[in-house]
């Protein structure tokens, strides 16, 4: 039986190669691992991107794409506690939340920029974040492709209510104004 060979420049040994593997198997998992994860950070926990925890955010959410529109919309909300302020967050990540009562019902309101990653992010995260089912509505403007489409138009897409929306009880509605 011959010598092994000596690795490779710059390689490690196969044992220490043997040892690395098993020291990755006994090392917790990393929040990042999962493509699909959720992390959260600090106390208490709030997720990632909307910077938001447990019971900030309402099962009801309109979502726009600008603030000032976040902004005019939560001007029909009420406090939840007569007296307090509108539950608002600006995360660092751009997404601008607010939590109040609308007719008695619990509903927020989150500038969430434009285009579907940061759509994705919003649905997870906010899944994350609300127990039971949910309620989301995305009001916001788009081009108009077709010229029997009057500029003012309402467009609501037909089978929203179907939808899963990336998530199971999460149904999402997106109405644009052309």
């Amino acid at each position: 039986m011959g010598a092994m060979a000596p690795p490779e420049e710059g390689q490690p040994s196969p044992q220490k190669r043997r040892r690395q593997e098993e020291d990755q198997l006994r090392r917790p998992k990393s929040v990042y691992a999962d493509t699909n994860g959720v992390p959260r950070a600090g106390i208490p926990g709030r997720v990632l991107h909307l910077g938001l925890t447990d019971g900030e955010i309402a099962g009801r959410v309109v979502v726009v794409g600008h603030h000032s529109r976040a902004e005019l919309l939560s001007s029909f909300l009420e406090p939840e506690v007569p007296g307090a302020s509108l539950f608002k967050y600006a995360s660092d990540r751009g997404f601008l939340t607010f939590t109040g009562l609308f007719a008695g019902e619990r509903i927020s309101v989150v500038s969430v920029g434009m285009g579907l990653p940061m759509m994705d992010f919003f649905v997870r995260e906010a899944r994350a974040v609300v127990e039971g089912p949910m309620a989301i509505v995305r009001f916001g403007t788009c081009g108009c492709l077709q010229e029997s489409t009057a500029v003012g138009s309402l467009s609501a897409t037909p089978l929203a209510h179907q939808a899963k929306c990336l998530l199971q009880s999460c149904c999402c509605c997106c109405c644009c104004c052309c």
